[in-house]
């Protein structure tokens, strides 16, 4: 599966950063790529920005880590998934937000997208509006002039909120349908789909209610 190739392409920065806002009370809104240590710069919770783009960010434990090769793999915790038109994030007290240079806030009530690593929010983002599972299968199931890379990409990153989270029941199911995208050819048939995806596609929408 080449999802390990692209979580570390969703969170290469785009250059250097800069300093946190001055020292003061914890903010719910930066511009700045950090570091930010979290609990005390900023406000722990859901962070998202719609900055258009590759506006991403990535949380480590340590504030001197290096997504480009200078720090302890280990100490990465986690990139910023699309979730429908925005990046989001979960930063937890202690760790370190690393914000690419963009404009981020703390989500209010009203701005709360769907949680990837719950089983509903997941199933909101595979099967709930616009439908990616089938989006996916109809994409895939284009000519192979039709397919174009970005949509391709799109599509893979918005599965991919699930396969990061490791959602139970849903995360593998949802990688295969990334690696679907890599080829759709090399998995469709004269009948459509082979048994491998069409066996995601119904593991999925059972899990989701939407057998």
């Amino acid at each position: 599966m080449r999802v390990g190739a692209l979580v570390a392409a969703l969170v290469v920065l785009a250059g250097c950063g800069t300093s946190p806002d001055p020292a003061g009370s914890a903010h719910t809104h930066v511009r700045d790529s950090g570091p930010y240590e979290v609990g005390k710069d900023i406000e722990p919770g859901v962070w998202i920005t719609s900055d258009p783009g590759e506006c991403l960010g990535y949380v480590a434990r340590t504030r001197d880590f290096d997504i480009e090769g200078s720090g302890d793999p280990d100490d990465y915790v986690g990139g910023a998934v699309l979730v429908g038109d925005v990046h989001r994030i979960v930063l937890h007290r202690g760790e370190f937000f690393f914000a690419d240079r963009c404009s981020w806030s703390r989500a209010e009530a009203s701005d709360r997208t769907p949680d990837p690593a719950t089983t509903a929010g997941a199933c909101a983002i595979l099967v709930g509006k616009g439908d990616l599972v089938q989006r996916t299968l109809d994409f895939g199931h284009r000519a192979q002039g039709d397919r174009d890379d970005r949509t391709t990409w799109e599509l893979q990153e918005r599965l991919s909120a699930v396969v990061m989270s490791q959602t139970k029941k849903l995360w593998s199911p949802a990688g295969q349908l990334v690696d679907y995208l890599d080829d759709p050819d090399g998995y469709n048939d004269g009948a459509g789909t082979i048994p491998k995806v069409t066996r995601a596609v119904d593991l999925i929408r059972s899990v989701c209610g939407r057998s």
